[in-house]
C-alpha cells in the first residue's frame, strides 16, 4: 500500500554527471549526513521530529531552496574539523546579495526540551534570511557566517558563541529579550549591525566597519576592539565597560548607565555621548584622546550634574579639555547641565593601548585556518608568461607567491575575485602560491613555470 508522501524523509537523485540527494518531509529517525551523499538539497519544507538527532558529518553541504524552512524539533550536531567543514548554502548558482535577501530560509531550531544542546562546530554558513534561529540552547564554535540577512537569530535560553567570524551579515548576532548570549574571541567585520539585542557578555572580540557595532543590553563588556562604527560603536545599556579598544568611530560610547574605565578612546568624532547623568565615579580611568568635535557631549543631558573626573584627555590645561566638552558653559541659554572633569590623570591608565594593528586587523580566532570549500581556478598550470588565479564567487584580499625555497617572489593585495599574474620573469620551476580570501581563509596550491 502506498505510503503518504508527507512523511517521506529523503529522495535520492542520480544522474551520469551528478550527484545528489534531495530531502523534505518529515525526518522522523536518527539520521546521518555523509559527506559521500551531499549536497543535501532542501527542495521543499522540511521537519526534524522531537526525539530524533540529525548528525551531519564533516565536509558535508546542505543547500536550501529558496522559501522553504528547515524546522528542526529533534536535535542537530553539525559538527566538521578544520580541514573538513559543514556547508549550509543557497542552491542557486548566483548568490542572493545582499544579506542574503532572496536567499534560503535557515535553519529554525524549535527543540522545546531544555536539556538538548544544538553543536554546531566547524560550519560556514551563507546567503539565508536567518542561518541559525534558535530558541534553545547551542553551542556555535569555530563558525563562519557570510552574506546573511541574521546570521544567529536567539529568542531564548543560553547560547554560547566563540571563535567565530561575521562577514557582511545584516546582523552578526541578535539575541532577543530572554537570551542569555555569551560571545568571545569572535571576529565581525562589514556587518550593519554587529550585536543587537540582549547579551550576557561580549568579551574579547574584533569588531570592525559596522553601522552600529553593538547595540544591545550587556551585562559585560571587556576586552574588545571595535574600530570603524559609522555610527555608534557602542549603543545601549550595560553595567560594565571596560578594557576595550574603540577606534576611528562616529560616536564611540552613547551612555546610559553603568561603569566605564581603562578604555581607550582614540580619532572618534565624540568619545562619549551622555545620555543620561554621570554619577560620581562610574567613567573613570579612561584615555580619551583625539575626538575630532567632544570628548564628552552632554547635549541631550538637561540639567543634569555629571561627574568624568580622573580620566586622561592627552591633555593636563584644563581651557584645552574644556573645549571639547559641551556642557552648561557652551549654551547661552544655559539649558544644559555642568560636566565635571577635574581632577584629570595626569598620566595614561595603564591598562591604556596606544597602538594597534592597522592593517591587517586582528581577529582574536584562528577559525581563518578552516577550509570553506573554496576551491581556487588556476590557469594555465604550467604557465610560460602569466597566469590567472580565479576564486568564483569569492574575493581575494591578498596573494603570495614562493619559490620551493620558500622565498617570496611576488605579492599584491587585491579586492577581486580574479587576478592576472606576470610571471614572465620567474625562473623554471614549482612555485607555491597562498591566497587570503576576504573571509580571512586561506588557501594554498602549486604552479608550475616551463
Amino acid at each position: 500500500m502506498q505510503k503518504t508522501l508527507t512523511f517521506l524523509a529523503a529522495l535520492l537523485c542520480f544522474s551520469l554527471s551528478s550527484f545528489a540527494t534531495n530531502v523534505y518531509g518529515i525526518i522522523n529517525s536518527n539520521t546521518t549526513w555523509t559527506k559521500a551523499n551531499s549536497p543535501y538539497i532542501i527542495i521543499g519544507d522540511l521537519l526534524l521530529d522531537s526525539n530524533v538527532t540529525l548528525t551531519i558529518e564533516p565536509g558535508a553541504e546542505v543547500r536550501g531552496k529558496p522559501n522553504y524552512n528547515f524546522y528542526i524539533y529533534g536535535k542537530i550536531i553539525a559538527t566538521g574539523t578544520v580541514t573538513d567543514t559543514i556547508k549550509f548554502t543557497q542552491d542557486h548558482p548566483v548568490p542572493s546579495i545582499p544579506y542574503g535577501l532572496y536567499g534560503w530560509e535557515g535553519l529554525s531550531l524549535k527543540n522545546p526540551h531544555l536539556t538538548d544542546t544544538f553543536v554546531f562546530d566547524y560550519c560556514r554558513f551563507e546567503y539565508a534570511h536567518y542561518a541559525i534561529f534558535t530558541a534553545n540552547h547551542s553551542k556555535v564554535t569555530n563558525c563562519i557566517f557570510a552574506n546573511n540577512g541574521q546570521a544567529i537569530r536567539s529568542t531564548n535560553n543560553y547560547q554560547y558563541v566563540s571563535n567565530c567570524l561575521f562577514f557582511n551579515n545584516a546582523f552578526g548576532i541578535y539575541s532577543g529579550s530572554g537570551g542569555y548570549t555569551h560571545i568571545e574571541n569572535c571576529g565581525f567585520s562589514g556587518n550593519a549591525s554587529a550585536i543587537f539585542g540582549k547579551i550576557f557578555k561580549l568579551n574579547n572580540n574584533a569588531i570592525i566597519n559596522s553601522e552600529n557595532a553593538i547595540n544591545a543590553s550587556i551585562d559585560t563588556i571587556r576586552d574588545n576592539l571595535i574600530i570603524h562604527a559609522s555610527n555608534y560603536a557602542v549603543l545601549g545599556s550595560f553595567k560594565y565597560l571596560a578594557n576595550n579598544k574603540i577606534w576611528q568611530s562616529n560616536t564611540a560610547i552613547r551612555y546610559e548607565s553603568g561603569i566605564v574605565e581603562h578604555n581607550t578612546i582614540k580619532y572618534c568624532n565624540t568619545a562619549i555621548y551622555l545620555y543620561n547623568a554621570v554619577g560620581s565615579n562610574a567613567i573613570r580611568n579612561n584615555c580619551i584622546t583625539h575626538s575630532y568635535v567632544y570628548n564628552v557631549d552632554g547635549h541631550r543631558l538637561g540639567l543634569s550634574t555629571s561627574d568624568v573626573t580622573n580620566n586622561y584627555w592627552g591633555e593636563t590645561d584644563s581651557a584645552i579639555i574644556a573645549a571639547k566638552i559641551y556642557d552648561y558653559y557652551d549654551t547661552l541659554a544655559f539649558t544644559v547641565g555642568i560636566i565635571n572633569f577635574i581632577p584629570v590623570l595626569q598620566n595614561p591608565d595603564l591598562s591604556c593601548v596606544d597602538t594597534f594593528t592597522y592593517p591587517p586587523y586582528y581577529f582574536p580566532t584562528s577559525i581563518n585556518k578552516v577550509n570553506n570549500h573554496t576551491v581556487l581556478t588556476v590557469y594555465p598550470n604550467p604557465i610560460s608568461s602569466s597566469f590567472t588565479i580565479d576564486a568564483g564567487t569569492e574575493t581575494m584580499q591578498e596573494v603570495f607567491i614562493y619559490n620551493m625555497t620558500g622565498s617570496l617572489v611576488y605579492y599584491t593585495t587585491t579586492s577581486k575575485n580574479k587576478l592576472e599574474i606576470n610571471a614572465s620573469s620567474f625562473p623554471i620551476g614549482m612555485y607555491m602560491y597562498k591566497v587570503r580570501l576576504d573571509d580571512e581563509s586561506i588557501l594554498t596550491g602549486k604552479v608550475l613555470k616551463e
